[in-house]
Protein backbone atom coordinates (compact mmCIF):
# COMPACT_ATOMS: atom_id res chain seq x y z
CA UNK A 1 0.00 0.00 0.00
CA UNK A 2 2.47 3.00 0.61
CA UNK A 3 4.31 2.12 -2.52
CA UNK A 4 0.76 1.63 -4.33
CA UNK A 5 -0.57 4.87 -2.98
CA UNK A 6 2.04 7.17 -2.47
CA UNK A 7 0.59 10.63 -2.78
CA UNK A 8 -2.41 9.59 -1.98
CA UNK A 9 -4.95 7.72 -4.58
CA UNK A 10 -5.49 4.05 -5.52
CA UNK A 11 -5.37 2.50 -8.58
CA UNK A 12 -8.29 0.57 -8.49
CA UNK A 13 -10.03 4.18 -8.25
CA UNK A 14 -12.97 5.15 -5.24
CA UNK A 15 -14.76 2.12 -4.87
CA UNK A 16 -12.43 -1.11 -5.05
CA UNK A 17 -9.39 1.32 -3.97
CA UNK A 18 -11.06 2.22 -0.72
CA UNK A 19 -11.68 -1.22 -0.04
CA UNK A 20 -8.20 -2.19 -0.09
CA UNK A 21 -6.86 1.46 1.98
CA UNK A 22 -9.69 1.01 4.10
CA UNK A 23 -7.39 2.14 7.77
CA UNK A 24 -9.11 -0.79 10.42
CA UNK A 25 -5.46 -2.82 10.63
CA UNK A 26 -3.87 0.36 11.18
CA UNK A 27 -6.28 1.51 13.89
CA UNK A 28 -5.76 -1.82 15.27
CA UNK A 29 -2.57 -1.86 15.53
CA UNK A 30 -2.34 1.40 17.05
CA UNK A 31 -4.59 1.52 19.58
CA UNK A 32 -3.52 -2.64 20.74
CA UNK A 33 -0.27 -2.46 20.87
CA UNK A 34 2.71 -0.41 22.14
CA UNK A 35 4.63 -0.51 18.87
CA UNK A 36 5.40 2.10 16.13
CA UNK A 37 1.98 2.92 14.36
CA UNK A 38 1.43 1.89 10.72
CA UNK A 39 0.36 5.11 9.55
CA UNK A 40 2.62 6.65 7.02
CA UNK A 41 2.68 9.76 4.07
CA UNK A 42 0.56 7.86 1.82
CA UNK A 43 -2.51 7.95 3.97
CA UNK A 44 -1.85 11.86 5.24
CA UNK A 45 -2.51 12.21 1.61
CA UNK A 46 -5.56 9.78 0.99
CA UNK A 47 -8.03 12.30 1.35
CA UNK A 48 -7.62 14.47 -1.19
CA UNK A 49 -8.13 11.66 -3.82
CA UNK A 50 -11.94 11.59 -2.29
CA UNK A 51 -11.92 15.85 -2.19
CA UNK A 52 -10.70 16.36 -5.69
CA UNK A 53 -12.69 13.63 -7.09
CA UNK A 54 -16.24 14.58 -5.46
CA UNK A 55 -18.69 15.26 -7.36
CA UNK A 56 -21.81 17.49 -7.18
CA UNK A 57 -24.28 16.88 -4.54
CA UNK A 58 -27.26 17.08 -7.15
CA UNK A 59 -25.47 13.69 -8.76
CA UNK A 60 -25.83 12.06 -5.36
CA UNK A 61 -22.82 12.82 -4.15
CA UNK A 62 -20.68 10.15 -6.41
CA UNK A 63 -17.08 9.91 -7.33
CA UNK A 64 -16.26 8.94 -10.37
CA UNK A 65 -16.20 5.43 -12.15
CA UNK A 66 -13.81 3.37 -13.51
CA UNK A 67 -13.29 0.03 -14.49
CA UNK A 68 -16.71 -2.41 -13.51
CA UNK A 69 -17.76 0.01 -11.32
CA UNK A 70 -21.47 -0.22 -11.36
CA UNK A 71 -23.20 3.36 -12.48
CA UNK A 72 -24.51 4.37 -8.63
CA UNK A 73 -21.83 2.81 -6.74
CA UNK A 74 -19.43 4.92 -6.09
CA UNK A 75 -22.06 7.53 -3.37
CA UNK A 76 -20.18 8.86 -0.66
CA UNK A 77 -21.66 6.81 2.27
CA UNK A 78 -20.93 6.46 5.68
CA UNK A 79 -18.57 2.94 5.39
CA UNK A 80 -14.94 2.95 4.17
CA UNK A 81 -15.27 6.22 2.89
CA UNK A 82 -16.33 7.76 5.47
CA UNK A 83 -13.93 5.80 8.04
CA UNK A 84 -10.68 6.78 5.45
CA UNK A 85 -11.76 10.70 5.69
CA UNK A 86 -12.25 10.91 9.73
CA UNK A 87 -9.06 8.81 10.27
CA UNK A 88 -7.61 11.03 8.34
CA UNK A 89 -8.66 14.11 10.09
CA UNK A 90 -8.46 12.33 13.53
CA UNK A 91 -4.45 11.37 12.94
CA UNK A 92 -3.06 13.92 11.06
CA UNK A 93 -5.48 16.67 12.51
CA UNK A 94 -5.98 17.61 8.79
CA UNK A 95 -8.41 20.63 8.42
CA UNK A 96 -9.73 19.79 4.99
CA UNK A 97 -10.26 16.49 5.68
CA UNK A 98 -12.41 17.83 9.06
CA UNK A 99 -14.16 20.09 6.53
CA UNK A 100 -15.32 17.20 4.16
CA UNK A 101 -16.31 14.67 6.82
CA UNK A 102 -18.46 17.23 8.70
CA UNK A 103 -20.14 18.16 4.60
CA UNK A 104 -21.60 14.86 5.13
CA UNK A 105 -21.84 14.34 8.55
CA UNK A 106 -25.56 15.21 9.53
CA UNK A 107 -26.79 12.68 6.26
CA UNK A 108 -24.27 10.01 6.56
CA UNK A 109 -23.57 9.58 10.04
CA UNK A 110 -21.63 6.58 11.72
CA UNK A 111 -22.12 6.73 15.00
CA UNK A 112 -18.99 4.32 16.54
CA UNK A 113 -16.84 6.02 13.83
CA UNK A 114 -17.79 9.90 15.44
CA UNK A 115 -17.31 8.39 19.10
CA UNK A 116 -13.86 7.00 18.40
CA UNK A 117 -12.15 9.59 15.87
CA UNK A 118 -14.19 12.74 15.36
CA UNK A 119 -12.77 14.63 18.41
CA UNK A 120 -13.60 17.81 15.91
CA UNK A 121 -16.79 19.84 15.92
CA UNK A 122 -19.50 20.28 13.38
CA UNK A 123 -17.50 24.03 12.53
CA UNK A 124 -14.49 22.59 12.18
CA UNK A 125 -12.25 22.38 9.44
CA UNK A 126 -11.21 24.11 6.53
CA UNK A 127 -12.65 24.34 2.75
CA UNK A 128 -10.21 23.48 -0.19
CA UNK A 129 -10.30 26.73 -1.88
CA UNK A 130 -6.56 27.28 -0.47
CA UNK A 131 -6.14 24.27 -2.93
CA UNK A 132 -4.40 24.03 -6.53
CA UNK A 133 -7.72 23.07 -9.19
CA UNK A 134 -5.71 20.00 -10.53
CA UNK A 135 -3.89 17.75 -8.18
CA UNK A 136 -1.60 14.61 -9.72
CA UNK A 137 -1.45 11.36 -7.53
CA UNK A 138 1.75 9.91 -9.26
CA UNK A 139 1.54 6.18 -8.14
CA UNK A 140 -2.12 5.80 -8.64
CA UNK A 141 -1.93 7.40 -11.97
CA UNK A 142 -4.91 9.49 -11.80
CA UNK A 143 -4.69 12.96 -12.57
CA UNK A 144 -7.86 15.42 -11.30
CA UNK A 145 -8.31 19.01 -12.64
CA UNK A 146 -11.48 21.38 -11.44
CA UNK A 147 -12.70 24.30 -12.56
CA UNK A 148 -13.89 25.39 -9.54
CA UNK A 149 -14.10 24.33 -5.79
CA UNK A 150 -18.08 24.99 -5.73
CA UNK A 151 -19.19 21.44 -5.32
CA UNK A 152 -22.81 22.60 -6.56
CA UNK A 153 -21.24 23.73 -9.81
CA UNK A 154 -18.47 22.19 -11.38
CA UNK A 155 -16.70 20.80 -14.41
CA UNK A 156 -14.13 17.61 -13.55
CA UNK A 157 -11.59 15.99 -15.55
CA UNK A 158 -10.36 12.68 -14.43
CA UNK A 159 -7.49 11.50 -16.51
CA UNK A 160 -5.91 7.62 -15.43
CA UNK A 161 -2.84 6.44 -17.08
CA UNK A 162 -0.69 3.85 -15.25
CA UNK A 163 2.86 2.86 -15.59
CA UNK A 164 1.81 -0.76 -14.42
CA UNK A 165 -0.62 -2.96 -14.61
CA UNK A 166 -2.17 -5.43 -11.57
CA UNK A 167 -4.58 -8.21 -12.23
CA UNK A 168 -7.20 -7.01 -9.38
CA UNK A 169 -9.10 -4.20 -11.07
CA UNK A 170 -7.05 -2.82 -13.96
CA UNK A 171 -9.06 -2.83 -17.13
CA UNK A 172 -9.01 -1.37 -20.26
CA UNK A 173 -9.36 2.56 -19.03
CA UNK A 174 -5.94 3.53 -19.07
CA UNK A 175 -5.27 6.37 -20.59
CA UNK A 176 -9.05 7.29 -20.41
Amino acid sequence: ESWMNKGGGHHMGWRYGTSYSVPYPYLNWKFATNEESWFSDWQKENVYFFIYAHRSSEIKNTFPFFGDIPQGSTYYIADRTALNIVTNAYIYGNKHAQWFYNLFSNKNRNNHWDILYRHFGDKEGEPPDDLPLSRHFPNSAFVIIRDTWDLDDNTLLVFKSSSFYSMVHHHKDQNA
